[in-house]
C-alpha cells in the first residue's frame, strides 16, 4: 500500500426531500458562478434534471461509464 495524506476541506451536506431545489442557492452562497455536475450512468437522468434546474449556473454534465480493460 501506498502512504498518502489527505485533508478535506470543510463540507456541508443537505439531505432530503426538496433539497435539489436549494442547489441553486447554494452555489450562490459560495460565491460560486457555476457549478460541474458528475454523475455515474445511472444518475444521467436526475443529474440532467438538476442541470436544466441550475440553468445558468451549471457549467457541464457528464454521466461517467465505467472503465472498460482497455481504458485502463
Amino acid at each position: 500500500m501506498i502512504a498518502f495524506r489527505y485533508q478535506g476541506a470543510p463540507g456541508r451536506v443537505i439531505f432530503g426531500p426538496g433539497a435539489v431545489g436549494e442547489a441553486g442557492a447554494e452555489i450562490e452562497a459560495l460565491g460560486c458562478s457555476r457549478a460541474l455536475l458528475l454523475s455515474t450512468p445511472a444518475q444521467a437522468e436526475e443529474v440532467a434534471a438538476l442541470a436544466r434546474r441550475l440553468g445558468r449556473l451549471q457549467r457541464a454534465v457528464s454521466a461517467g461509464r465505467p472503465c472498460t480493460r482497455q481504458q485502463r
